[in-house]
């Protein structure tokens, strides 16, 4: 992503095995990244981005939330 986004300018949306995690820009339609969740299908209750749109968290039917980093995707490799 290219930083701190206005607000409304992305949108996020989950595959319907729940283990990806997409995000659009809201004006030209373009993914510009994806995450994933895990491998195991779960049901995703709520995915929320940060208050500047750094990070992204989402909760599921496995009892975990994960949160992604938005500026720097590299650190969601660890």
């Amino acid at each position: 992503m290219r930083g701190s986004e206005p607000a409304g300018s992305v949108a996020a949306s989950a595959s319907r095995k729940g283990t990806l995690i997409r995000l659009f820009d809201t004006t030209t339609r373009d993914k510009l990244v994806e995450l994933r969740r895990g491998t195991d299908p779960a049901t995703l209750y709520c995915i929320n981005f940060s208050h500047d749109s750094s990070f992204l968290c989402a909760s599921s039917d496995k009892g975990t939330v994960h949160i992604f980093a938005l500026k720097d995707t590299k650190l969601n490799r660890r």
